[in-house]
């Protein structure tokens, strides 16, 4: 009786280790979002985020850089973290898509960072450098930034201020949804006037489109390389799936407005995938105007 309580007890002892190290082994995996800006030395900003995880000391994830802009490009990064110092190193190493060519010259972003993580504001601060080709500098600066829930959460209460009071320019900003605001960072928005180019790494990918607001009637076509793959389609909040296979080379995605629904304009949300990665993407558009999408493999 007596040795199968000590083996009782043994087991019990080793079951309890395996769970905490088991317990442990989960929390060194964890998600960050940060927003902020580079500084450069002469007093210029771009808005900058990063998306990582940081799985026992090694950084995975991506960047956005000129956030909702322009230039808007989507960059997968690596890096490390070190738990003493709390420093935060990564560097961009491929371009997953942008508004500009694909095979432009890009400036692939390196940080080197204090991260400090608090309950109330997170944030980011430290050093940046650019190279093109790996080599030949192209930027440096400061970077600043804080967690991205903070600046949702710090948004939401000036909103809720906005409409509690009644004056013309408060009714004004009130209007501006929040929601939209979110999804603007989080996807990359494209009109009938620009396009966004993605780097795919096979011949087969999926497109899912959807309606991520209101359901209000969008219709909208599809055009791969100039051949309909959805037709007078109208958007709803679930995901359409549409598999795509590409030629080699860069590949054409149009998708057309037939109407503005019974909100304008007409708004799909589209996501790109293939084995690797994976592009949010947002149209605006008015009534038979189309948004492009460049799939290069």
């Amino acid at each position: 009786m007596k040795e199968s309580r000590e083996n009782y007890l043994r087991k019990s002892f080793f079951g309890i280790l395996i769970l905490l190290s088991h317990f442990s082994f989960a929390q060194m995996s964890e998600d960050f979002s940060f927003m902020g800006v580079l500084q450069t030395t002469d007093r210029q900003m771009m808005t900058y985020k990063i998306e990582v995880t940081i799985n026992d000391g090694i950084v995975s994830g991506s960047s956005l850089m000129d956030i909702d802009g322009p230039n808007a490009t989507t960059s997968s990064l690596t890096g490390t973290y070190d738990y003493k110092t709390k420093l935060l190193s990564f560097t961009e190493d491929k371009v997953l898509s942008s508004k500009a060519p694909l095979d432009g010259d890009f400036c692939f972003i390196s940080v080197a960072a204090k991260m400090t993580v608090k309950k109330n504001k997170s944030h980011l601060n430290g050093d940046f450098w650019g190279l093109v080709y790996k080599k030949d500098s192209c930027v440096i600066g400061e970077v600043n930034m804080v967690a991205t829930a903070y600046i949702m959460k710090t948004m939401a209460r000036v909103e809720k201020v906005v409409k509690k009071t009644g004056t013309k320019d408060s009714t004004t900003l009130a209007n501006s949804d929040l929601d939209n605001f979110v999804k603007s960072i989080n996807t990359q928005r494209i009109s009938s006037t620009e396009s966004v180019s993605i780097s795919a790494v096979s011949g087969k990918c999926m497109l899912k489109i959807w309606d991520d607001g209101i359901e209000d009637g969008d219709v909208v076509s599809v055009k791969l390389n100039g051949t309909l793959v959805l037709h007078n389609y109208t958007l709803t909040k679930g995901l359409k799936t549409i598999g795509l296979t590409l030629s080699k080379g860069e590949n054409t995605i149009e998708i057309i407005a037939h109407n503005t629904g019974t909100r304008f304009p007409n708004t799909a949300y589209l996501s790109v995938e293939d084995a690797v990665s994976k592009t949010k993407l947002s149209s605006n558009l008015e009534k038979d105007q189309t948004a492009m999408i460049k799939v290069v493999y």
